[in-house]
């Protein structure tokens, strides 16, 4: 009997691929967009295990079918350089660090998880090789801003099943669910985190971030406005469930800097009282499920304790990081150029590599790749700043601002985790950078 995973995944990935056969690359590409956020990896338990979810393998085979179509019946297709010649440096973080990977030859000062070097290795890269497909596949949709709109659209309706995954297995029918559509957690009598079905309580956080930017961009168009309130009342909620404290931080940061500019820069008064009441009305709702329903004590009770450690001076036990020691243990394993495309969850015991995109990067692909990070990150934010101070197209300059407090903020919580960690955070990530990249074109295309 093939396990029930495996059907899913070979009927979504032959739905896929045939659709884009018969021409209905938008339908696949939306089914795929939906699968983003979901871990759903099927052969991780395998003999050699594969990490890749089921939107890896959906990406594939889109993929597949694309270039089946383009070679047989040679239609055109475009090239991914038309976002920025930049994006050929991930060929170099997918062919250097496998090369980079398998010169290493002493693995003693590190804990690669469960896994062996080989298996490392090829789940790394394998996750670099459907960032890059990914981008190839959507870059064809850059001028397509209606179907940009219903993909943000897609992409926060998955809050929906994400948090009633978590209500099926809270009220006891969990069971009822397939495995791997029921809502991982931590959970004891005094301890919840919730980790939706993306399968990380940190990265949850994250993920909800994306969708109250997305949603917020909606809002502002006046597109999709029920789904978009109620995803931003859900993800709110499912930040307060995850116990991560940085999520209280992050999510004042995207709001300070929304308000700051929409009132200051664009004297966007009404809209500023228009998201003040959402924001509002959402926390009175979620204020009334957290005190009759949701198991939220635990972000609370780790959030106080880190006011104690914040009284007591000790900023490192308030953020739970030691990003100082961290710092010469990565830099001494790591040398000029990295180890290479290998999944690293310690470095001589200490766990900050797993937990800092930034020292996960360097300990993987060195001084480059800390160069091409911030460069990525640096390029977006003025992109965005560019795009606040010369449009005079009033929908642009809110969307451009919902995304500038976004990426800010996204990039903070990143100094406390690794988005490398999975294939769906990596390609949310690469969901957020196409979006600046359809803001920048939109702002082109106004100006001409």
């Amino acid at each position: 009997m093939i396990p029930l995973e495996y059907l899913v995944l070979i009927f979504f990935v032959a739905l896929g691929f045939i659709l884009v056969l018969l021409n209905k690359d938008k339908i696949a590409i939306e089914i795929l967009v939906f699968t983003i956020p979901f871990a759903a990896h099927p052969f991780t338990d395998a003999k050699f295990p594969i990490l890749l979810g089921l939107n890896g393998f959906l990406i594939i085979g889109i993929w597949l079918a694309q270039t089946i179509k383009k070679n047989l019946f040679h239609t055109q297709s475009t090239k991914w350089t038309v976002i920025s010649k930049k994006v050929k440096y991930l060929y170099y973080f997918l062919i250097g660090g496998i090369l980079l990977a398998f010169l290493k030859s002493d693995y003693s000062n590190f804990n690669l998880g469960r896994y062996t070097p080989f298996e490392s290795i090829i789940n790394y890269s394998l996750s670099i090789l459907c960032l890059i497909l990914f981008i190839k596949i959507m870059v064809s949709y850059r001028y397509d801003f209606n179907f940009q709109d219903k993909l943000m659209a897609v992409f926060i309706l998955t809050s929906f099943l994400q948090f009633g995954s978590f209500l099926f297995n809270y009220i006891g029918y969990g069971h009822l669910l397939p495995k791997f559509l029921v809502t991982s957690a931590e959970f004891s009598e005094t301890y919840y985190r919730f980790s939706g079905l993306l399968g990380d309580y940190e990265l949850i956080v994250d993920y909800t971030m994306v969708v109250i930017g997305f949603a917020s961009i909606l809002v502002v168009k006046r597109k999709y406005m029920f789904l978009s309130i109620a995803s931003i009342t859900i993800s709110l909620l499912m930040g307060i469930l995850s116990g991560t404290r940085s999520f209280f931080v992050i999510i004042s940061i995207y709001l300070i800097i929304i308000t700051f500019l929409f009132t200051i820069k664009f004297h966007m008064y009404q809209k500023v009282f228009k998201f003040g009441i959402i924001i509002f009305s959402a926390s009175m709702l979620i204020y009334y499920l957290i005190q009759n329903f949701i198991p939220s004590y635990t972000i609370f009770m780790r959030f106080n304790k880190s006011i104690e450690y914040i009284r007591e001076g000790n900023i490192t036990g308030a953020v739970n990081r030691n990003l100082i020691e961290a710092l010469p243990i990565v830099v001494r394993n790591s040398g000029f150029l990295g180890n290479g495309s290998l999944l690293i969850y310690q470095i001589e015991g200490d766990g900050m590599v797993y937990h800092n995109l930034y020292y996960a990067i360097y300990a993987n692909f060195g001084i480059i790749g800390i160069i091409i990070l911030l460069s990525l990150v640096i390029s977006s934010i003025l992109i965005l700043y560019k795009i606040m101070k010369k449009t005079n197209e009033k929908r642009i300059a809110q969307e451009s601002v919902i995304l500038f407090a976004l990426i800010i903020s996204l990039f903070i919580q990143q100094i406390k985790i690794s988005a490398t960690r999975y294939v769906s955070s990596i390609l949310i990530y690469a969901f957020v950078f196409l979006v600046i990249y359809f803001c920048r074109l939109k702002f082109n295309k106004v100006n001409e």
